[in-house]
């Protein structure tokens, strides 16, 4: 059984990274895209301030135009590649949990707080309940599950 689970996150964590490497090849296509378009700009405008004319004023905001949308194309792209990457993150810590080795996950020694029995109970930081859960890949995430274990529900219809 954890031969099998060790075999699907290896396979999920080479497919993350030929995506993320087909993707990065994109991102380095588009940012090439983006220097020639501004260098076009930058062009038509020292023509356009040295004679103008109406066909170069256009092609300027085209231009710009152009510019802005390639940059949210980029940074879509960006935000793409780093959930990929945070999503190969999570196959190669699952493989070396399986492996016996430590979470790579944050224990939530942030959320420990002197005034209560969290620490007592180890709901927070080394080796606790929150590390051994925690696969959270943001700061919003990890405070949703640190709620949930500060605050446990306990009625039957919230459950």
């Amino acid at each position: 059984m954890i031969q099998a689970n060790d075999t699907y996150y290896r396979e999920n964590a080479a497919a993350y990274t030929a995506k993320i490497r087909k993707l990065q090849q994109k991102i380095n296509l588009m940012s090439l895209l983006r220097l020639v378009v501004f260098v076009s700009l930058v062009w038509c405008v020292y023509d356009l301030l040295q004679d103008y004319s109406p066909i170069l004023l256009v092609l300027a905001l085209i231009q710009v135009g152009l510019f802005i949308v390639f940059i949210n194309i980029h940074y879509g792209w960006k935000d793409k590649r780093r959930l990929l990457e945070r999503l190969r993150f999570v196959c190669d810590n699952e493989r070396c949990i399986l492996a016996g080795e430590g979470n790579a996950f944050a224990d939530g020694s942030g959320f420990l707080d002197a005034g209560n029995y969290l620490e007592d109970l180890d709901i927070f930081g080394r080796h606790s309940l929150f590390h051994l859960l925690n696969r959270t890949t943001t700061i919003r995430g990890a405070g949703v599950l640190a709620d949930r274990l500060r605050e446990p529900l306990l009625e039957v219809p919230q459950i």
